[in-house]
């Protein structure tokens, strides 16, 4: 697996991702997970996991959301409310993924893995992608 961007990640046929989600004043009962619109049970009930395998053929994609439901909860809470997510994948890759907050507007997220077969082809894609922020973050820090 090689990670575009937090949303973004180029897998291959039969690899499995695996998502994590690291809620924080947030029940772990209240983030929920699916891949292509099927339900995926949480593994790990305290930290909420959902493992699937990709199943398209190379040159397509799927598409995981992952839902945190701040809205069933009381508004009495403090602390902000948030999910931290980490993207794994069997074939390689441990990524730091998206944040949702309650304070954003959707409380829902995204998560796009582009299906390609030729390992030279992803390398270069890794490769260009950091390059690409690499510039982008030295332009920043530029002005």
């Amino acid at each position: 697996m090689k990670q575009l961007t937090a949303s973004v990640y180029v897998v291959t046929t039969g690899e499995v991702v695996t998502i994590i989600a690291t809620p924080v004043n947030l029940p772990p009962n209240e983030v929920l997970a699916s891949i292509d619109g099927q339900t995926l049970a949480n593994i790990d009930g305290a930290t909420p996991t959902f493992r699937f395998g990709i199943t398209e053929p190379a040159d397509s994609g799927q598409i995981a959301k992952i839902l945190c439901n701040f809205v069933s909860l009381p508004d009495d809470n403090t602390e902000p409310r948030m999910c931290h997510l980490r993207v794994q994948g069997s074939k390689g890759g441990d990524f730091t993924g998206r944040t949702i907050n309650e304070s954003d507007p959707l409380h829902a997220v995204s998560i796009n893995f582009l299906v390609d077969d030729d390992e030279q082809r992803l390398n270069t894609i890794a490769t260009t992608v950091s390059a690409s922020e690499a510039r982008k973050a030295a332009s920043t820090k530029k002005k």
